[in-house]
């Protein structure tokens, strides 16, 4: 058979065209690329997951950006999370900013070049961190005709973009659990309201949760947990109420000149608010519980201070199932009366666990 000049150069048109393909397919698929990065969001964290390539001794470098990574210009600008091997996958990573993000993942060893949308993320990922709980509530009752008491309870909101819960209980709490709030109000009022009985004792807790639905259930005495029960008394034909105070914080350190600020040490209050915001909050106990025996380590604590801290590195070593431990710990928290409460429940609730 006779082929004409237009066939042959079809011909040669769809072999070289097939060759470029078969090469384009081996690039991808010889041990060179990740596949299958999924970011996920979870408590305060975004969960990167990924296919890692073959060969278990490799190394990988994830990046972080806020705009697409799709070339090397943009990995110059990307944020390096950290290198791992693929025994660490998934990797956890804290922006610590709200904001919306794409991630790239490369083989440090083997080819560190980028195949948009292979092995970097197609969409961004929502974040938003964990909030911080509020600093302080306060309680004011107003009698109703009916003979029950309204109670509106104030709050300075973290954000007006959070919403908050309150949650009560006729004993302490000592922890939120999966217990339903009693209420929930937008950041944007600012209060509760509750109706409640004469003579009905009543502990409180706010919480918050941030825009992607995450709850911060921590309670710190002194700002957003009671220590002891609001009670509106009947008493001689007249109704009293006797609010509950609320437990005093550490005070926040004396305000310095410049100059000295980056001289001084950080103040124990400091260390110990550092410790809750960088590892407890975000659940790493461990960390947050070698931090708070460091810090009880210390020969220069006041009551206050070796109490407060006593009373975290206790639930602490809840969470880490250390129940014994964490007893120890929450009876010296009851150095200072205004956590007797608080430990009182926290040490019943370690009883449970140890039986």
């Amino acid at each position: 058979m006779k082929i004409t000049g237009f066939a042959t150069s079809i011909c040669t048109f769809l072999f070289i065209a097939a060759v470029v393909v078969m090469g384009q397919e081996s690039l991808v698929t010889e041990n060179r690329f990740v596949t299958l990065i999924n970011p996920t969001y979870d408590e305060g964290y975004i969960s990167l997951s990924f296919e890692p390539v073959g060969d278990p001794a490799l190394r990988y470098r994830v990046y972080r950006s806020e705009k697409a990574i799709i070339s090397e210009s943009d990995i110059e600008f990307a944020t390096l999370i950290g290198e791992i091997d693929a025994g660490s996958i998934p990797i956890k990573d804290y922006p610590g900013v709200d904001g919306r993000y794409y991630y790239a993942v490369t083989v440090v060893e083997n080819f560190a070049d980028l195949i948009p949308y292979l092995n970097t993320t197609t969409n961004p990922i929502d974040f938003t961190p964990i909030p911080e709980v509020i600093d302080t509530f306060t309680i004011t009752s107003f009698d109703m005709e009916d003979g029950t008491h309204l109670l509106n309870i104030q709050f300075i909101p973290a954000s007006v973009d959070h919403t908050y819960n309150l949650y009560t209980n006729d004993n302490p709490i000592a922890e939120i659990g999966d217990t339903a709030p009693s209420t929930t109000a937008p950041g944007t009022s600012g209060f509760f309201e509750l109706t409640v009985e004469e003579n009905t004792p009543l502990f409180m807790a706010i919480t918050v949760i941030n825009r992607l639905g995450v709850e911060n259930k921590t309670l710190i005495p002194g700002r957003n947990v009671t220590a002891g029960p609001f009670l509106i008394e009947s008493k001689e034909g007249e109704t009293v109420a006797r609010k509950t105070e609320m437990v005093p914080a550490p005070q926040p350190t004396t305000v310095m000149d410049e100059e000295e600020e980056d001289e001084a040490e950080p103040s124990v209050n400091d260390l110990i608010h550092q410790n809750l915001q960088n590892h407890f909050y975000r659940g790493n106990y461990e960390k947050a519980l070698s931090n708070f025996i460091t810090i009880l380590d210390r020969e220069d604590l006041t009551g206050e201070e070796r109490s407060f801290a006593s009373l975290y590195a206790g639930q602490c070593s809840f969470y880490l199932k250390d129940y014994e431990k964490a007893i120890k710990y929450f009876v010296l928290s009851k150095e200072i009366d205004n956590y007797r409460g608080m430990a009182d429940a926290w040490i019943e609730r370690s009883l449970d666990r140890v039986q």
